[in-house]
């Protein structure tokens, strides 16, 4: 079991939970999760975690996730210069070192337009909650209309 995605499937389930609590939800049945590219989480781990997590609780024990990646963006800091990260531009096991410290070992990122090896990540380290699925109860006044 991963530490990461096991801390990543709790914070989840706890923001769920604080959401329905907030909203009055009884049941919440999908969450969509915004992931970037860059993120290096392993989702069918982080999948299995949440669930087996969310299993004890009636509020969402039928909570499935659903994932939408974000691409990874980075930005020329010598010409301004931003693009979008394609795989080969990522390498072997390059995405867990942008994540973790946007400072690239072991391969070289160069700037498309200028040749500069200077960079800043802006976007692909996104993770967010964008949309929760959920039943709630009618109250009274809802059920006498």
């Amino acid at each position: 079991m991963s530490i990461h995605e096991s801390s990543i499937a709790s914070n989840i389930l706890q923001i769920l939970k604080n959401e329905a609590e907030k909203r009055g939800f009884t049941k919440i049945t999908r969450a969509r999760i915004v992931v970037g590219q860059l993120r290096a989480l392993n989702l069918e781990t982080l999948s299995f975690i949440f669930e087996a997590i969310a299993s004890e609780d009636p509020l969402t024990e039928e909570t499935t996730l659903e994932f939408k990646e974000k691409k990874g963006r980075v930005k020329c800091k010598n010409c301004g210069h931003e693009w979008m990260l394609q795989p080969e531009d990522l390498g072997s096991g390059s995405r867990s070192l942008l994540h973790y410290s946007g400072v690239v070992t072991g391969f070289q990122l160069t700037c498309q337009n200028c040749g500069a090896q200077d960079f800043e990540i802006i976007a692909g380290k996104e993770l967010y909650i964008s949309e929760i699925e959920a039943e709630r109860e009618a109250s009274e006044l809802e059920a006498e209309t």
